[in-house]
């Protein structure tokens, strides 16, 4: 037991650092905030053209023949693509048959049909080949690919998904009946402007959570030395 001035000391030292924490946190919700009313204001800045997704998506069917990859990954509606013993608590839920998965390269998208209403929706973008689970639904597009994973975070994409969500315990949503929904689509220009106005925001939100992770770290690393 440390004595009552080192205690004092040390909580001192942990409530500044909670007060830090809190801050960083209402600072990256702030950041969220704006970027979702950014990219809505975005979305009906430019001409659009009515399309539906059948035009701009193809299916991806690429499987794991001969067991050739082993790198099994899960789609999180909040960090994406992630290593599956992350997703599911350093437990590997992967069958060791692994020959009908999905093989993922860069810029294959994947969604869970049972989570999509939650966001769980993700595009490679690392050059990390990788597996999916086969009850995941997968696919390319020939339009700006940064763009179109912004589109299916907002209002215009739930709207759409609502009227075509197959009941049961969960809203299912396959790839057939997504492919039905509308989309208004800019043209390939503003498509990209509107992808690198978004990405400067993603990765500004990226990096503060970077500095909430670390105050987080030295936090425990101190009430670790409390005990040695």
């Amino acid at each position: 037991m440390p004595s009552l001035k080192e205690q004092e000391q040390i909580a001192n030292v942990l409530e500044l650092l909670d007060k830090k924490i809190e801050l960083q946190s209402k600072k990256i919700e702030a950041l969220k905030l704006y970027k979702l009313s950014l990219r809505e204001k975005l979305f009906n800045m430019f001409d659009t053209k009515e399309e539906t997704l059948s035009k701009i998506l193809l299916k991806w069917n690429k499987k794991n023949k001969a067991n050739k990859y082993y790198y099994v990954e899960s789609v999180s509606n909040k960090f994406g693509f992630i290593a599956q013993n992350e997703q599911f608590d350093d437990r590997n839920i992967a069958s060791s048959n692994t020959d009908n998965y999905y093989v993922i390269e860069k810029g294959v998208f994947a969604y869970n049909p049972s989570r999509l209403n939650v966001g769980s929706i993700a595009l490679k973008k690392d050059d990390k080949t990788s597996l999916v689970s086969p009850l995941y639904e997968c696919f390319m597009t020939n339009q700006n690919k940064d763009f179109l994973l912004e589109w299916f975070q907002s209002k215009e994409f739930k709207k759409g998904a609502f009227s075509k969500f197959e009941g049961g315990v969960r809203n299912t949503l396959n790839f057939t009946n997504l492919s039905t929904i509308k989309i208004s689509l800019p043209n390939i220009e503003s498509q990209n402007r509107i992808a690198n106005i978004l990405n400067k925001y993603n990765k500004l939100i990226e990096f503060e959570n970077k500095k909430i992770y670390l105050l987080q770290k030295l936090k425990k690393g101190i009430m670790q030395n409390m005990f040695v």
